[in-house]
């Protein structure tokens, strides 16, 4: 074979490659979700309104994880729970039913923070 002959022989193969590659990618391209919708209302592995997996397997070892911000996310509770009874404090008037109400509040969260500390 002349090297001419060889050389369209090498190029004929890699443009064949090229659609090859051309076709998959393509093919590839139209099954991926583009669309917000359908990536939200996909069925494929989660349910997209609850976001948890549809097979309970495979939620198990993400459920046995701790969360190690647990602590400070009631901690900003209590910090925003404070600023709500002021803000009410400032607002409305003072009556036994805020202090009850509030109060009771107020040690439940006491109760959930302590305790992650």
């Amino acid at each position: 074979m002349s090297r001419r002959g060889a050389l369209g022989y090498s190029l004929l193969r890699y443009r064949k490659m090229v659609t090859q590659v051309n076709k998959i990618l393509e093919n590839t391209i139209d099954k991926m979700a583009l669309s917000k919708r359908d990536q939200w209302f996909s069925r494929i592995g989660i349910q997209p309104l609850l976001l948890t997996f549809r097979e309970p397997g495979t939620e198990k070892p993400y459920l046995n994880q701790p969360d190690p911000l647990f602590k400070y996310y009631l901690l900003c509770m209590l910090f925003i729970f404070g600023g709500i009874t002021v803000i009410h404090l400032l607002i409305m008037s003072e009556t036994v039913e805020f202090w009850v109400t509030y109060g009771i509040a107020l040690l439940l969260i006491l109760a959930a923070c302590i305790p992650s500390w």
